[in-house]
């Protein structure tokens, strides 16, 4: 049987250089994804940190005043460290869904959303109203027994507090990253 075009299209060298190429591109498009997973969860791990840490000093700070019954420092708190950053909602929702703090301020005495109480703090991204893409952390606040004096015994939790903070930043930065890599790769292949 005769071959039909140029001979150097059938050489090992050729066939050899068209394999490499190949192995070469599956572990360029393995690697860009790689990477795409751990700089995302590195994004999330972050996010997750500094909004949990903000969670956690904020509920020390509202406990005390709701025990002191100090509603207008309440109120203040929250507009106050609402206004500090990226944090774009922080609420302290009653068992009926119901925004008795709010940041900003006219969320409150608004019904929201949330579903059950979360026994435990509970965090992941959604898509707000805007559309914006926010990281959205709800934590409980648990019923002790010194909160029995405006809060029903009974109850597991008197409310929640609910804070979404933008993730664009987060990822505008993968985007970028991605952006870039694909051109690094494209060039360099």
């Amino acid at each position: 049987m005769t071959k039909m075009g140029p001979e150097w299209l059938y050489s090992i060298r050729t066939k050899l250089l068209g394999t490499m190429l190949i192995f070469v591109v599956i572990a360029a498009f393995l690697s860009l994804g790689g990477l795409e997973r751990f700089l995302e969860a590195v994004f999330r791990h972050r996010t997750e940190e500094e909004v949990s840490a903000l969670a956690e000093g904020l509920k020390a700070s509202l406990r005390q005043q709701m025990l002191l019954k100090n509603d207008g420092y309440t109120q203040e708190t929250l507009e106050d460290v609402g206004q500090t950053g990226h944090v774009q909602r922080i609420l302290i929702v009653d068992l009926d869904g119901e925004a008795t703090y709010a940041f900003p301020a006219s969320e409150r005495n608004h019904t929201i959303e949330i579903g059950p109480i979360p026994p435990s703090t509970r965090s992941y991204f959604t898509t707000a109203a805007s559309g914006q893409t926010v990281y959205r952390l709800v934590t409980p606040f648990v019923n002790e027994p010194r909160c029995h004096e405006c809060h029903d015994a009974a109850d597991r939790f008197n409310g929640a507090l609910l804070i979404e903070r933008s993730a664009e930043p987060e990822f505008d930065a993968l985007e970028t990253v991605r952006r870039r890599l694909v051109g690094t790769w494209v060039f360099t292949t």
